[in-house]
């Protein structure tokens, strides 16, 4: 969405929506896998209500807009719910492209900041531009398909192409710094998402 902001000279105006409130929210729980994020887990009635109040409160949408979904089941009955509010004329198209993509990254370089601070240099198979406040969520997943996620804020420059760096702090009885601390190493390799979430800097002013 930061980025659709920064564009220019298009003849249409695009807008970019987050799902409502879904059934994974309700039980407290992550679904970012397409095995069941697609087919099950969709919006809870907050949701619905959340998605109809944001479009009534908006006047610049209406039945001219074409709406284009990932096929999450939470996202599609997002934009379903659009559709019906704004009385959009086309059906909603859907894209596999737009699900929240899990990136690949090995581990190239571990530091040790202090005896609790680990510093580790990720490289990333598909590289993502994110700037300064950016995060990204680290997925690790046990032999028996268990799933624990965390999220860590990017500590290394944007310039450092095609790679990030992520400090962690050890939190003894945490599910995820343990492994960063006591069992990651050098050429492993790990899944994360993200940039997510808004940009943040200081300035002189």
């Amino acid at each position: 969405m930061n980025r659709l902001l920064e564009l220019g000279n298009y003849r249409n105006r695009y807008f970019a929506m987050r799902h409502g409130h879904s059934e994974a929210n309700r039980r407290g729980i992550i679904v970012s896998d397409p095995r069941n994020g697609i087919e099950t887990f969709g919006l809870s009635e907050q949701g619905r209500a959340e998605v109809e109040d944001s479009l009534l409160r908006d006047e610049r949408l209406d039945a001219a807009c074409r709406i284009v979904s990932s096929d999450f089941l939470r996202a599609l009955e997002t934009a379903e719910t659009a559709r019906r509010v704004i009385g959009c004329a086309q059906p909603v198209v859907t894209d596999p492209r737009l699900k929240k993509r899990i990136l690949r990254v090995l581990i190239e370089e571990i530091v040790v900041e202090t005896p609790q601070v680990k510093s580790f240099r990720l490289s990333m198979e598909s590289p993502r531009e994110f700037r300064p406040g950016q995060h990204f969520d680290v997925r690790l997943t046990a032999p028996d398909g268990y799933q624990a996620q965390r999220s860590y804020s990017a500590a290394s420059a944007p310039e450092l192409e095609g790679q990030v760096e992520l400090t962690i702090e050890l939190i003894r009885d945490g599910e995820v710094s343990p492994y960063f601390h006591e069992i990651a190493r050098i050429g492993d390799k790990l899944e994360i998402r993200g940039p997510i979430g808004g940009p943040f800097t200081w300035t002189s002013d």
